[in-house]
């Protein structure tokens, strides 16, 4: 399935922007089944000012550009950048390889990254402890995930009004240095199986320096964004 950063700095990949509650959706509680993609679906989406501000930031668009029994690959690139992020997913929904947050390299995940849980509803929750692959130090980092599946809520975004599953997760990154705490992700998800993915992310990122004034902490050690499904295209 897709996740976070699938919209690229997701796809950047943290408290979540501030909003008021969907209203909650009376649903069937039984399993949602894992998205089974095509070549040719596409997503795009529009980058908000996570901080209240709702200033449109770039668009970016996802695309499946292999999908095979074993795994899909989509790519994804921005209106406001040149290069191209690229994501390898299994059937499973977990991600083998991509980028997860402008903090991080791209890099690969052992075991896969599991950001849903083995059954898709209300009420699930899980935990995982996963390595990563990171450039900046010629090595690997750990990783750790917790999740848990709220419910269906209805969900108005530039695409149109969708049932939704919100889905919240909280990333450990791994990333912490001689002058940083490691940096802590948070993600709000609606995932729509209409559209095979989300139609809603909000992100919120955190992590500290002792190096930095307390004026300054909040500006340079935090990060927030939201992204919403502008249009999309399904093949199959």
């Amino acid at each position: 399935m897709l996740g976070p950063d699938f919209f690229g700095r997701l796809l950047r990949s943290i408290l979540v922007a501030t909003c008021v509650a969907a209203p909650l959706v009376t649903h069937a509680q039984s399993p949602v089944a894992a998205p089974k993609y095509a070549r040719g679906d596409a997503w795009t989406y529009r980058e908000i000012d996570g901080y209240g501000q709702r200033r449109e930031l770039g668009r970016w668009v996802a695309e499946v550009t292999e999908a095979g029994p074993d795994a899909t690959v989509i790519t994804v690139h921005s209106t406001a950048r040149a290069d191209v992020e690229e994501r390898r997913v299994q059937s499973t929904g977990a991600i083998s390889s991509g980028r997860i947050s402008t903090q991080v390299p791209s890099g690969t995940f052992s075991p896969p990254l599991q950001l849903y849980p083995a059954t898709l509803a209300p009420g699930e929750r899980w935990s995982q402890a996963t390595q990563r692959s990171d450039a900046t130090v010629g090595g690997t980092r750990a990783l750790r995930i917790e999740g848990r599946v709220i419910g269906w809520e209805k969900v108005r975004v530039p695409a149109g009004e969708f049932d939704a599953l919100r889905i919240e997760r909280t990333l450990y990154l791994g990333d912490s240095g001689r002058y940083r705490t490691q940096t802590r992700r948070y993600e709000t998800e609606w995932y729509a199986p209409a559209v095979k993915g989300p139609v809603k992310l909000q992100l919120w990122e955190q992590w500290s320096d002792p190096t930095i004034t307390r004026m300054l902490q909040h500006i340079l050690t935090n990060n927030r964004e939201l992204y919403e499904l502008v249009e999309y295209r399904r093949v199959g």
